[in-house]
């Protein structure tokens, strides 16, 4: 700021405005003594006395001090919402993963406003209530011109009997209360009343398609967000200008939010200038989401950049830490193990709160089977984020892959308290009771699994189906194999099926299935052994010959092979080679007897 002095007796004069083109205002005041307080929405104020001469002094040039920019976050997100809507899974997941990503990346933890239904249960400040949330968005009014401002909401997003207005549902929504809703206007007066100019709005928008999700109530409307008219200004990333959002294939997480977060974390820094902007954060997501989605699930998610699509402020400086995880995850990707070791441990040296760095560890552990390293590990990560599920759940693959049902059905249990959204926990608790043959548990764990998943996953409807045949409820183990075999058609599940129907005398269905499976996988002898056996019951003597003597060249001490052999044989007065087989079987059984199940 330049002072200069007025010869005149003329009032104090002030340039004005001080506009951002303005790189000196110039004061001038006529003689005397001030005390000038000297302010800019950009800079520290100063405090500063002066003696004004009569004659002309030379100019006074006061320099302020930039404010340092800082960055804040108000992350939001609910499972649920109103009990009356389909929970959307992975919410907690999704936010909780970017904040700690952003916290990497610069955001200071003290600046990051974190709600979500689990850090609420541990902490009544942190729950997703509209109160709370509004509170949050009301302190974004108090930051500089310099500061950059992120807001993320997940969840539900519709309109009700207004057609006017769109609402976002915190957690305990009610909509015959207003103050209990989020209305998307309220939340865009909130980004226009920040001063600052870096702002970038994120709404990951839709509902999840469950396979129990719930028809949406009467007066409640799907928003189509696409058309919702947006400042300029304020550019605004939708998860879905319509109406669906998937789930990312692997990872536990939304499509939108795991690609927003490993943007955040460098993978958008396309020209590796070490900085992420809005500008690259889009292109690689509205690029990512629709390529994977598409692929895994076969109907692509196309997110939407409204408002100021051309910004290009710069979002996150990631850490080397985070672009060392990065590169680690891409090389598991390719199967460089020893590789991404080595940049997880740089990672982890450089930030040893880095919980994703000590995740993806965990995995690696996994592979080399070293289980209890990998139970060390997760107790690690539990300690340092006690929100964590999968450190839980993890920690039940390591003592499920010792042979330890017991502990790893409390790890189970303890991420599913966590998490009650964790289809995968619930699968392999179920796991846990199947093999203490506690299988009308496992058959409600495994159906859990199946309802919360939000894609449709073989494995578990195989699961279902096997507790259910142990059972002998054949007729509940068909529609389960055969959902299993439309996703993904494999030799044990068809060869399954097909013993299920041969329990309930249908021989032609059960035969079809044996037949199908062999051409799929000819090596399994039990798969022969049934054929064999169905051929038998159908009155087809030589075809059964033919099947049993398969069995036995692939498995030369498959006792019940010969049995059922000398049966057919006897069956077209072969009478030499009944009794041969009779006779191996006798010997066989002598040797080595085979279990009742067998």
């Amino acid at each position: 700021v330049t002072i200069r002095t007025i010869p005149t007796k003329a009032a104090i004069e002030v340039m004005k405005p001080f506009a951002q083109n303005v790189k000196t205002p110039t004061i001038l005041l006529k003689p005397g003594r001030y005390t000038l307080r000297i302010s800019h929405p950009e800079y520290q104020p100063q405090t500063i006395k002066l003696r004004v001469g009569e004659d002309q002094n030379p100019p006074a040039v006061v320099r302020l001090n930039p404010l340092p920019s800082q960055s804040y976050a108000v992350l939001a997100g609910t499972r649920q919402g109103w009990e009356k809507l389909s929970t959307s899974p992975y919410v907690h997941n999704d936010l909780n993963l970017l904040a700690r990503s952003l916290q990497v990346a610069g955001y200071p933890s003290k600046n990051i406003s974190l709600f979500t239904s689990v850090w609420g249960k541990r902490d009544a400040q942190r729950i997703p209530s509209a109160e709370r949330i509004r509170n949050a968005l009301s302190k974004l009014s108090k930051l500089h011109a310099r500061d950059r401002a992120l807001i993320v909401l997940s969840g539900h997003i519709a309109r009700l009997s207004d057609p006017n207005e769109i609402y976002f549902f915190p957690e305990n929504a009610k909509p015959e209360r207003p103050d209990s809703l989020l209305s998307l206007n309220e939340i865009l007066n909130s980004l226009k009343a920040c001063p600052a100019r870096e702002k970038l709005l994120i709404l990951d928008n839709g509902f999840t398609p469950l396979r129990n999700a719930k028809p949406l109530p009467p007066g409640v409307k799907l928003a189509d967000l696409s058309k919702v008219e947006i400042p300029t200004n304020l550019p605004v990333l939708l998860g879905t200008g319509q109406h669906l959002r998937y789930p990312h294939a692997q990872a536990r997480n939304g499509a939108l939010l795991y690609f927003v977060e490993r943007g955040f974390s460098g993978a958008a820094d396309v020209n590796q200038d070490g900085e992420v902007t809005v500008k690259e954060l889009s292109e690689y997501v509205l690029s990512k989401v629709p390529e994977h989605t598409a692929k895994a699930i076969h109907s692509a998610q196309r997110p939407l950049l409204l408002g100021a699509t051309s910004s290009s402020f710069v979002l996150t400086r990631p850490e080397k830490s985070l672009t060392l995880l990065q590169r680690a995850r891409a090389q598991v990707r390719k199967n460089e193990i020893a590789k991404a070791t080595q940049n997880l441990h740089q990672a982890i040296s450089l930030k040893s709160n880095l919980i994703e760095a000590y995740l993806q560890q965990s995995l690696l552990l996994y592979q080399q089977k070293d289980f209890k390293g990998m139970i060390e590990l997760c107790n690690k990560i539990s300690k340092l984020d006690p929100t964590s599920a999968t450190a839980y759940h993890r920690k039940g693959d390591a003592y499920l892959a010792l042979g330890n049902w017991t502990e790893a059905r409390k790890a189970y249990s303890w991420s599913l308290r966590l998490d009650p959204d964790y289809p995968e926990s619930w699968s392999q608790r179920g796991l846990t009771y199947q093999k203490e043959k506690n299988l009308n548990r496992a058959i409600a764990d495994f159906t859990e699994a199946i309802e919360r998943s939000p894609v449709p996953i073989p494995q578990r409807y195989e699961r279902r189906g096997v507790a259910l045949f142990a059972l002998k409820q054949y007729e509940k183990v068909i529609p389960d194999l055969t959902e299993a075999i439309r996703l993904k058609p494999d030799a044990f599940r068809l060869h399954l099926r097909a013993q299920a129907y041969y329990s309930l005398q249908k021989y032609d269905n059960a035969l079809a299935d044996c037949t199908e499976a062999l051409k799929l996988d000819q090596k399994q002898p039990e798969i022969w052994f049934t054929r064999g056996v169905i051929h038998r019951e159908l009155g087809n003597q030589t075809e059964a010959i033919d099947d049993f003597s398969e069995a036995i060249k692939l498995r030369s001490t498959f006792a019940r092979a010969y049995f059922n052999r000398s049966l057919s044989y006897k069956s077209l007065s072969r009478e030499v080679e009944a009794k041969a087989d009779l006779e191996r079987f006798a010997e066989l059984q002598k040797s080595k007897p085979e279990t009742k199940e067998d």
